[in-house]
């Protein structure tokens, strides 16, 4: 198994439900634990019959053990695979998979900055998504790269559980994770959906 990217999720996420709203990479994990999770993670794979192809999986560490969410043949899903580029010349997840795949030719796998992250925005409340406010205020934040809506203006939005989609993503590189963490924490409270 090679490890691609490992993605945190700093959010403390609470059930029954939740929408997820940052990724940080690469996670901020020693070598020698990251080293437990991979084989953890493999033995996983092996015992589902997942021994060719992209993985994704999602898992969660309490107190040190590693409690698997879930495994799916895939790779990350939707807009947030942007916020990863690779090596000096920035081939994205999918080029990466397609060498190694279809090609046989193996990519290096550094990323090509020291911290990159997404934000999905949340959905708020029920209604009609109309736009949302300080779009450019939150571009001028160094940290911050793009900000993409994915829904577009008038779709009539649901709160989670029921809502399918995120209103949009915004992608941040730093040249930390905290300074990562911190401009997407700051466009997330000047971000205003507004949804009637």
């Amino acid at each position: 198994m090679r490890s691609i990217v490992i993605f945190d999720k700093p959010d403390d996420h609470k059930g029954p439900y939740y929408e997820e709203k940052i990724f940080i990479a690469p996670a901020d994990i020693d070598q020698t634990y990251m080293n437990i999770i991979e084989k953890t993670l493999e033995k996983a794979c092996q015992k589902l019959g997942l021994t060719t192809g992209p993985v994704h999986i999602e898992f969660k560490i309490i107190q040190d053990e590693i409690f698997i969410i879930e495994i799916n043949p895939r790779t990350i899903g939707g807009l947030c695979s942007r916020s990863v580029n690779f090596n000096l010349f920035k081939n994205s997840l999918e080029e990466v998979i397609l060498n190694d795949l279809v090609l046989d030719k193996e990519i290096s796998i550094n990323l090509a900055a020291n911290s990159t992250g997404v934000l999905m925005l949340p959905i708020p409340k029920e209604g009609i998504f109309k736009g949302i406010k300080n779009l450019d205020k939150t571009e001028r934040i160094k940290e911050i790269i793009n900000i993409e809506l994915s829904l577009p203006i008038g779709t009539y939005v649901k709160k989670p559980p029921f809502s399918e989609r995120y209103l949009g993503f915004v992608f941040a590189s730093g040249k930390t994770n905290t300074a990562t963490k911190k401009a997407l924490m700051q466009a997330d409270k000047i971000l205003e959906p507004i949804i009637e």
